[in-house]
Parts: C-alpha cells; structure tokens; sequence
C-alpha cells in the first residue's frame, strides 16, 4: 500500500529524484488552530472548516435531505483546471493506518471547484471520523507547472460530527420549493380556512420562522362564477383576508404580506365546467425571495 501511494504521489511530482519542491505548494491549517465549526438552522445544517490560506471546507445538509461537501476557494479555478486526485492519508504519528485512495473528481471552474454529492461526500466524513486527513492533490490552474495538495484536518471532527446529525434530525422535513406556492381550495361560499387548510398554513408559518429570505408573502384570491359576480368578488376578498388574517395571527410579519382578490372574469380556470369552478374557489399564498 505504502508503494502505491509512493507512485500516485510521483505521478503528480510530489516525490522525485531531485526532490524539487519548488514547484509544490501545500495548504493546511496547523494543528494547534485545526477544528470545524457547526452553523445550524431548522433549514440548512452546515459543518465547516478553514484551510489556512486556501479557503473553507465545508459539509452540507439542507431539508432536501441531500448530503454534500464542498471546497470554496479563495483563488476561483479556471476553466482549464482539470481533476484532482483525492486520497485519505494518515498523519506521519500514525504508523497503524494506511492511505487510500478515493479516486479522481473533476475540477470545476469557479469559486466552488471541489464538490461531492451524498456518496462521496459520507466517504470523506467516514475518513475524516476514523482520523485521516482527506487531500486532494492537484496541478495548480495559474501555475501549471506547480503542485497543490490541500490537507483537511480530522481533529475536532469527532466533537462536533454528533452535534451536526443532531441538526440534520431537526431539519423542518419541506423546502422553499415545497412551500413556495400553497394553494387553498374552497367549498361554495366557504370563506375561512378549514381545519386542514390552517394544517397547511401552519406549515408555511413554520418555514416563514425560519428563512429570514422572504421578502414578499402574497395572497390572491380567486373565484367561480355562480352567482351575482360582485359578491363572488366579496367572497374571494373574504377568503384572502381571512388567510392574511390568520398568518398575522401566527407570527407572520404584516409588511410581508401583500394581497389581492380576482373578479370572476380574470379566473385561472374555465368557468364554464364544474371541474373549473372547483379549481377557481381558491387563494394562492406566493413567497418571493
């Protein structure tokens, strides 16, 4: 195993004859300054780490459910900056591990040039917990002609690792696109929300609690056409300022939200069928980030 390494570490000029190591740049944050930090929301759990010089690494979990890792660089990467090579090295104390290699991910230009979804990203959090230090190994995009291995560190990872799956199990189980349109639909002449319909504006509450994004909560109400149209344009009214009503009530800022009620006339749906009216006897609540 060791002899693999040797040669995986020769093909990138990391080991050579004339022992050159000019051309080598190493990127590690020291061990006395080494730890990763936990940022969690009921929305979006964050484990991160800096690498001194270099930029932030960084696990991910939001309410989708997905797992990723990532590294945000200071110096973004070029469009011609090819792959890196990412092995699970132990420290030089460590003489009862041995490395392994986890394969080659490409390099994508931009800020964020190291990316890993569920699968790859649960194999560096596994490496990370058994105390090795995942490195990706590179040939620089500004100065190809040198090598760059950038070391993330294991120690503080064990700490915190639990206090991180413990915000994961806390994520509100919706996202913004989930919750970004929630559509009410209405009996004949039923103005106020029912009880499931307060069920689904609870859940919207919930996520309005937590993502201090939304700038705009707006609610529409629309209408069939049975009866005299300007008092359908009253029911609509009704139903919209019933829902502006009970948001407020709940905690939802009121200079969020904005409302409006449609006339028969400007229906969604075709009025002529009653499949359509039934479709029509709704309100629309529309966040907007």
């Amino acid at each position: 195993m060791r002899r693999v390494f040797s040669m995986i570490l020769l093909g990138f000029g990391l080991l050579s004859a004339s022992s050159s190591w000019a051309g080598l740049r190493i990127y590690s944050t020291p061990l006395a300054d080494a730890d990763w930090q936990l940022q969690g929301t009921a929305l979006i759990c964050r484990l991160t780490h800096e690498i001194a010089g270099y930029g932030v690494a960084e696990f991910r979990q939001q309410s989708d459910g997905r797992l990723v890792f990532q590294v945000q660089v200071e110096q973004p990467a070029s469009a011609t900056a090819g792959e890196a090579r990412l092995l699970s090295l132990p420290a030089s104390w460590q003489h009862y591990e041995e490395g392994r290699d986890l394969g080659d991910l490409p390099v994508v230009p931009g800020k964020i040039p190291f990316y890993l979804g569920e699968s790859g990203a649960r194999r560096v959090m596994a490496e990370l917990e058994v105390g090795l230090f995942p490195t990706l190994i590179y040939k620089d995009w500004v100065e190809p002609q040198d090598v760059v291995r950038v070391r993330l560190s294991p120690l503080g990872f064990s700490t915190v690792v639990d206090e991180f799956r413990a915000c994961v199990e806390g994520l509100l189980p919706y996202t913004y696109e989930d919750v970004r349109k929630t559509v009410l639909l209405y009996k004949t002449n039923q103005t106020r929300p029912s009880r499931d319909q307060r069920d689904q504006l609870d859940q919207l509450v919930r996520y309005l609690r937590q993502d201090g994004e939304v700038e705009q909560v707006r609610i529409e109400g629309y209408t069939d056409s049975l009866g005299l149209s300007r008092i359908n344009l009253v029911v609509a009214n009704q139903r919209v300022d019933a829902v502006q009503a009970y948001l407020v009530e709940q905690g939802v800022d009121a200079g969020l939200i904005t409302t409006r009620a449609y006339e028969e006339t400007e229906a969604k749906f075709d009025n002529r069928t009653e499949a359509g009216r039934r479709k029509n006897r709704r309100v629309e609540i529309i966040l907007s980030r």
